[in-house]
């Protein structure tokens, strides 16, 4: 599809592949006159500017010439960062461009030697040495020119015979030391380290006249040639290997071959234009009978004359005809846009009626215009990669005709500790994950391992009778003078187990005992009166007098004799006891006091809720020490809860120790993995919580960190693993990742 177009007979260049924006250079062409029959001449440099609309280009650059053009390129050398162009004129004339220079809106010409004979039809840059430039003329002249010394250029042997203008010149694409002229009648190949020809190409068989040759981009060996004879409209394929007959001739155009040129990034494509005003895509390396065209473009009224491919935009051709236009064609499609020139009439006046030109008819047996049929290398992947489940990886690549399946394994340590901790969980061996570990919540894992945990857990809290160093208190009396007492602590002890008031009248030989055994002692004390006045230990004694207990404790309570309350509460009946016991602690409200009431009510809510947060772990020692079973799990996660919610980060550790001593770990799970968890982290979070819960995973929190988990192990391509670690869970996706497990 036709993109951009000048209005202008001109000879065409591209802007070298590393150029930005991508720019053409256009010459005028030689021995052409345009609708003006001006004689003069310019070097004008467009901008292609695709984004813009319309056909136009953006001329960025023009400079006059003394000569014409019968040849265009652009090279990437030269001072300057934008190359040099240069041109083959008349009279063996070369004009040699700084094309930024140019650009600048200087003149631009570096020289203009004058060495060839007749006109430089035939212009060629080394891809591999750019200061390297090759030009051919008439009587078989080849020179090789060195931009860097141009005084003196080179050939690369002896003229080839017969002598003939040489119409083109082509570099190899491949080896840097090859070059490829050709004649009408023949092509010669160079070899410019020996500097000699090192073969000659002729087609004996049939009536050719050559007009153009190409290496092909990829194979060494392989070059095209067209013919621009009429009666053979043919492009020849040959392999230097295999010189004596073309190996493939492909036949489409009705005339003449004027130029033809191969895409340097797809080999299968190959353009031509000739006489027939066609211009044909063709698959050379199709082992179609006749060659194999791929596309055809839109053709003009005239002949094209030349043809080149963009090297940066490889989808952009441009033409030149005879019918004053250069035309730049999209190969993969773009917005067409219609312009017609009416300059020619312009200069004719009265010619008003004939503005439009007619229309051509092709040949009867001419094909239909066609589009590409497939999509060209360029716009293919060169090679993909795709990942499967459980980490597969399907690549391919262009080089190779098979599709290679690999497994990816990003985390090999995560799938040889969950393999490791399989291990040890069947076959019951949970303390060998704890013995490596430096995290302090792993010894609490490991002391919950332990028959008498609760002690073990003691133990690491420093609150054990042996790090309290009690037993030097242990068999030392309050006071000395007493005597021995132990006999009474062991009655009041039976006393304070009574159940009821009856229970202690059927213990009164305890005290019947007692008081035989304490018999000396009495003797030995002096006579007391009991007093019943009106005095506070008047009506106390009135009140035991009379047998009401319950008033004696009460009027000690009143009177602040605690000791004396409780000890008379203790033979009252147990609900004077209790009731007693919680005026005591009403009235002494220090630490102690509330840790007593703790002990002695079992009720440790309140310990577990006020008391300071630094003081943690003497609150859990407490626990772990007093509270039964039922209530262990509930007052350790309430503590753990509060040093979470209260202590922040810097109490987190403490919380999670909670956690483990309570046997709850829904919420140390719930705290780690709201954080963005590494693949380490992960691995370590879940061998503690299967190491803690002895592999027991019920609970919705533990069953989601195993999901995840075994959603890992499944990516890695670890899929026994997974499936073994893989919860009962109904969810869809746990659903659909156990069968494809299980398929897999």
């Amino acid at each position: 599809m036709k993109v951009k177009e000048l209005d202008k007979t001109v000879n065409l260049a591209w802007s070298p592949a590393y150029q930005v924006p991508v720019m053409l250079a256009a010459g005028t062409a030689a021995q052409q006159l345009d609708a003006s029959f001006s004689t003069s001449a310019a070097l004008e440099i467009y901008d292609i500017n695709l984004s813009e609309p319309g056909l136009d280009m953006e001329l960025k650059s023009s400079i006059q010439s003394q000569n014409r053009f019968h040849k265009l390129v652009w090279g990437a050398t030269g001072a300057g960062g934008n190359g040099v162009i240069v041109g083959g004129c008349d009279n063996g004339r070369l004009q040699m461009y700084n094309a930024s220079r140019v650009l600048a809106g200087d003149d631009g010409l570096l020289c203009a030697p004058e060495r060839h004979t007749g006109h430089v039809k035939a212009v060629d840059f080394n891809p591999f040495q750019t200061n390297l430039l090759s030009t051919g003329a008439s009587e078989s002249e080849i020179f090789i020119w060195d931009l860097n010394n141009v005084k003196t250029p080179m050939t690369p042997g002896a003229k080839s015979q017969p002598a003939e203008e040489v119409v083109w010149l082509a570099w190899n694409k491949q080896v840097q030391h090859i070059l490829a002229s050709a004649f009408s009648t023949r092509c010669v190949v160079w070899d410019l380290r020996k500097n000699e020809p090192i073969i000659k190409l002729s087609d004996s068989n049939s009536r050719v006249r050559w007009k153009v040759v190409a290496w092909h981009p990829d194979v060494a060996t392989q070059l095209c040639l067209a013919s621009e004879e009429d009666s053979n409209p043919v492009i020849q394929l040959w392999d230097l290997r295999f010189a004596t007959t073309p190996i493939k001739t492909m036949e489409g155009h009705h005339k003449g071959v004027l130029s033809i040129a191969w895409c340097a990034q797809d080999p299968e494509l190959l353009v031509s234009c000739g006489k027939d005003s066609r211009i044909l895509f063709w698959n050379p390396n199709s082992s179609q009978s006749g060659g194999e065209m791929v596309c055809e473009m839109e053709t003009s009224n005239q002949w094209n004359f030349e043809v080149n491919w963009c090297p940066r935009n490889p989808s952009l051709v441009a033409t030149s005809s005879f019918d004053g236009h250069a035309s730049v064609f999209s190969l993969v499609g773009g917005q067409q846009q219609m312009q017609t020139s009416n300059k020619i009439a312009d200069s004719f006046p009265g010619m008003e009626q004939y503005a439009e030109a007619p229309v051509v008819q092709p040949p009867q047996h001419a094909p239909l215009a066609v589009e590409l049929r497939k999509a060209p290398k360029w716009l293919k992947r060169p090679s993909g990669a795709s990942f499967g489940f459980g980490g597969k990886l399907v690549t391919f690549s262009s080089d190779s005709q098979a599709v290679s399946v690999s497994q990816v394994v990003t985390e090999p340590s995560l799938v040889e500790r969950s393999q490791r901790l399989q291990q040890l969980l069947a076959s019951g061996q949970l303390r060998e994950v704890c013995h490596s570990k430096s995290d302090p919540v792993w010894t609490f894992v490991a002391a919950s391992l332990e028959p008498d945990s609760r002690l073990a857990m003691r133990t690491l809290l420093g609150f054990t009778q042996d790090q309290l160093e009690l037993e030097k208190y242990i068999g030392q009396p309050v006071n000395t003078k007493l005597g021995d007492i132990d006999g009474l602590a062991e009655d009041f002890s039976v006393l304070s187990q009574a159940g009821s008031f009856s229970v202690v009248q059927n213990n009164s030989h305890e005290f019947n005992s007692l008081r035989s055994e304490k018999s000396s002692i009495d003797n030995n004390k002096s006579p007391f009166k009991i007093k019943i006045g009106e005095d506070k230990e008047g009506v106390i004694c009135r009140a035991l007098l009379a047998g009401n207990l319950e008033l004696a404790v009460d009027l000690c309570v009143q009177e602040s004799r605690m000791t004396d309350a409780i000890i008379l509460a203790q033979i009252a009946g147990p609900d004077v006891l209790a009731r007693t016991q919680y005026k005591y602690f009403q009235q002494n409200q220090s630490y102690l006091s509330h840790l007593l009431s703790a002990v002695v009510t079992k009720d440790w809510n309140q310990v577990v809720s006020c008391c300071d947060l630094s003081s943690w772990a003497e609150a859990l020692a407490a626990i772990l020490t007093y509270a039964s079973d039922h209530q262990l799990p509930s007052l350790c996660e309430r503590l753990g809860d509060r040093l979470e919610r209260e202590g922040g980060m810097d109490s987190r550790r403490n919380s999670e120790i909670c956690f483990v001593a309570a046997g709850q770990l829904g919420h140390l799970i719930q705290n780690r993995i709201a954080s963005d968890l590494s693949t380490e982290a992960l691995q370590e979070l879940v061998e503690l919580v299967l190491v803690a819960k002895r592999g027991d995973v019920q609970d919705n929190g533990t069953a989601y960190l195993l999901d995840r988990y075994a959603k890992l192990l499944a990516s890695q391509g670890d899929f026994n693993t997974a499936l073994a670690y893989l919860t009962s869970s109904q969810q869809e996706d746990i659903e659909e990742l156990r069968e494809r497990l299980y398929v897999a």
